[in-house]
């Protein structure tokens, strides 16, 4: 039982119609792809401000009298553009940390807070006392 072959324009048309769903198919791919840059696109600008409006909110509450200190005792992180600062340049976020304690210390104020702002170093707010004596 051979089967009869297709005419011309029969064979064509099951090509275009094959191709075409072919195409269907990138093109929703492709318009998948689109719509997940736009996306990604999208919320890295809301990222971008509402970092930016944290930090802000942070300096603020500095502004206001809190200490970095007291603001992480009372249960609040670094905000995220600092955090990710100092994880980059571990060596400049050192020398920062340095420059606050000699601002710190030259004021007279506040010393003992910046010195605290790393937890695990327990004894440093006792020596910045210490020194300041």
């Amino acid at each position: 039982m051979a089967t009869t072959p297709p005419s011309i324009d029969e064979a064509v048309e099951r090509a275009q119609k094959a191709q075409e769903e072919r195409v269907n198919a990138v093109r929703h791919l492709a318009e998948a792809q689109q719509t997940l840059e736009d996306r990604r696109e999208e919320v890295k600008r809301l990222l971008t401000e509402a970092e930016a409006e944290e930090l802000q909110a942070w300096n603020d509450a500095v502004k206001a009298g809190w200490s970095e200190t007291e603001l992480r005792k009372i249960g609040f992180s670094d905000p995220s553009k600092k955090r990710r600062s100092t994880k980059k340049t571990s060596r400049s976020g050192s020398k920062r940390t340095g420059t606050a304690r000699s601002t710190s210390a030259a004021d007279g104020a506040g010393s003992d807070e910046r010195d605290n702002s790393h937890p695990s170093e327990t004894g440093d707010g006792d020596s910045s006392s210490a020194a300041m004596d």
